[in-house]
């Protein structure tokens, strides 16, 4: 449940589990979910257009929560699958005030790996579901500001405590409503993934003087993505405990 690009990491509420995704491991849920905290990187609903999407493999009976932002008082947009076998999103705004978009019926395959986007253009309203690339449907909504400021949950909806069965895989959240193309080359990449950069060293470590039994602190800046790890050696050899930057 580590966020490969910033630091919004999850917190696993047992049990959930890992197991063979579409993008390398996947997390299977049964009676867990992940709560990630909210904080202002995952606020997507803030800017000019929003998407989520997902690897989602859904296991019978659906009409289950997907994605949520939610709070104790204060639900959010969120992504779920619909008894009916269709996927359905709920574009909360800021007000409360709830705006749906479903899929037709029986589009989602139960037991079977499928990818699934949500986006909506908020200069023109229109909110667009997509179901292995294509667009299934796009409704004009009309423009306001997606309540995005809660705690983003996966596999769960607070209110209902209603959970997810099944397996997600590669959950993402963009800033921007992604165009059609851009959400076909996912779907295309399939097990390459996404946004994978090799490491940069875009700055190393400066030599420094120090007087003997002081402090002497060296820091590295990289680039790259997944989520890079750390590890200072001396002399060839692993120091205890250094896998930060610095």
């Amino acid at each position: 449940v580590l966020d490969s690009v910033d630091g919004g990491h999850g917190v696993v509420t047992p049990v959930v589990t890992f197991t063979n995704g579409t993008v390398g491991t996947a997390l299977r849920f049964n009676t867990g979910y992940v709560r990630v905290p909210a904080r202002e990187a995952l606020n997507v609903g803030a800017g000019d257009g929003l998407t989520l999407e997902a690897w989602v493999k859904p296991q019978s009976p659906m009409g289950q929560p997907l994605v949520q932002w939610s709070g104790a008082a204060a639900p959010g947009v969120s992504l779920s699958t619909y008894s009916t076998l269709a996927l359905q999103a709920n574009l909360v705004d800021s007000q409360g005030g709830s705006h749906y978009i479903s899929s037709p019926q029986r589009m989602l395959t139960s037991g079977e790996f499928q990818h699934v986007a949500l986006t909506y253009y908020k200069t023109s309203g229109v909110a667009a579901l997509y179901l292995r690339g294509s667009l299934v449907t796009a409704t004009n909504l009309g423009t306001f500001t997606p309540r995005t400021t809660a705690d983003l949950y996966l596999g769960y909806q607070l209110s209902s405590g209603l959970k997810f069965t099944g397996v997600l895989d590669e959950v993402s959240l963009y800033g921007r409503a992604l165009a059609p193309a851009e959400i076909r080359s996912i779907v295309r990449a399939r097990g390459a993934g996404k946004c994978f950069e090799p490491p940069v060293i875009t700055r190393q470590p400066a030599s420094l003087t120090a007087a003997i039994g002081g402090d002497a602190t060296f820091t590295v800046e990289v680039t790259g993505c997944p989520m890079l790890r750390y590890q200072w050696q001396f002399e060839g050899t692993n120091l205890s405990g250094a896998t930060r930057p610095s």
